[in-house]
């Protein structure tokens, strides 16, 4: 009765904080804290490395340092390293300066084909990708098969 009382409580404390917290951080760093949700640690943490490995590829893409991308995104370079070791979220609003940052659309930030594996993966992937190509598209995507299968 007692462990009850307690998580009652700690519920209450949540939601009584919920809008400072997640007005300071990101929502997903927000319910990692919370007690309720430790079950789904691993599945955060598996999708903060995810989100984090991509947004190093786009970083590095652009030959840009966390330094670098930090001060063009106006975010601490630490929190840039955070990210993308998997040890943090960033909220949107954050997302959205770290894609204006690097020149994409935020959208993005949140393609994580690079992570694609297995032939039915990366054939689906492909088959999705021809399914909204246009003609003309279609025919430099023959092209460039064409070089690099024969």
């Amino acid at each position: 009765m007692r462990i009850i009382a307690v998580h009652i409580l700690h519920i209450t404390l949540v939601i009584l904080h919920v809008n400072t917290i997640c007005s300071n951080t990101g929502v997903y760093d927000f319910l990692a804290r919370c007690t309720l949700f430790r079950m789904e640690d691993k599945a955060l943490k598996s999708q903060r490395q995810l989100l984090g490995r991509r947004i190093r590829a786009l970083r590095t893409a652009k030959s840009l340092t966390q330094q670098q991308l930090g001060e063009q995104a106006d975010v601490h370079y630490k929190f840039i390293g955070e990210c993308e070791r998997g040890e943090r979220f960033p909220s949107t609003a954050i997302l959205f300066k770290l894609a204006d940052a690097l020149g994409i659309p935020p959208r993005q930030m949140l393609v994580f084909e690079h992570g694609l594996t297995g032939k039915k993966a990366l054939e689906k992937a492909i088959r999705e990708r021809l399914g909204i190509a246009d003609e003309d598209q279609l025919r430099i995507f023959l092209k460039f098969l064409d070089t690099v299968l024969y």
